[in-house]
């Protein structure tokens, strides 16, 4: 009889976190919690996970062309900062409920093939070959009219200058949401390249821990894009 292959997620990326991971989206209010499940259980298993996608031999070239650029925290802040999209009630084609493991292992791998598809791109333009490999569809980067961000970032400033009373913010909310403002206000006298890079100044800023920015940021988002004003001003563009 032949050994049973290992799953090697059991390592790291077990029931425990699969749990953890609900907790922290699902059943906890706590901060105090919500930091408590990030820091010891999350944290270590989402940075497990993305190590295990980067050292797949189709994803090498790729971290090889960005010399200046580091895919594993590039990695890491997209997925703490959209790893609220995960639904771990959500039932797939099987039947059974999906895994974080394997919801937030695609969300890395398809981050990574993005940075491919920007790479191919550029190399492309310099006269060589596209090469793509198996993307099936190609991310669409769409550039806005300057004078149009210009006046879109006037609008999302003046709607966290007048958030209500009634929303109950907290205090840590109340940091992010001013540190948010002060980096929008200030935005050409910043250095960053990418979102990621913009999320990871706004913990610096605020001096808080990523999962305390993380909620506050998701909280704000809902309000800015729930606001008429927004919702006006984009649609003005379209």
């Amino acid at each position: 009889m032949g050994r049973k292959k290992k799953d090697k997620s059991k390592n790291y990326f077990g029931e425990e976190e699969e749990l953890a991971v609900k907790e922290f989206l699902c059943e906890t209010t706590s901060q105090v919690r919500k930091n408590e499940l990030f820091s010891k259980t999350i944290e270590p298993a989402l940075r497990e996970l993305i190590r295990g996608v980067l050292t797949m031999p189709q994803f090498q070239k790729i971290i090889g062309l960005y010399k200046d650029f580091d895919c594993e925290e590039g990695a890491y802040y997209h997925l703490i900062f959209n790893m609220h999209k995960f639904d771990p009630n959500r039932i797939g084609k099987t039947g059974d409920p999906v895994r974080a493991y394997s919801y937030y292992g695609t969300a890395v791998k398809n981050y990574i093939l993005g940075l491919k598809i920007q790479v191919d791109k550029q190399i492309a333009e310099h006269g060589g070959i596209v090469d793509i490999d198996d993307v099936s569809e190609e991310i669409k980067y769409e550039k806005r009219d300057s004078h149009f961000f210009e006046d879109l970032k006037k609008t999302v400033i003046y709607i966290l200058s007048n958030i209500p009373e009634d929303q109950k913010f907290t205090k840590n909310d109340q940091i992010v949401l001013s540190c948010l403002k002060y980096m929008l206000e200030n935005w050409h006298k910043l250095e960053f390249q990418d979102k990621n890079q913009f999320n990871r100044l706004l913990i610096s800023y605020s001096q808080l821990s990523q999962s305390i920015v993380m909620t506050s940021l998701k909280k704000i988002k809902t309000i800015v894009l729930q606001d008429t004003k927004f919702k006006t001003r984009v649609k003005t563009e379209d």
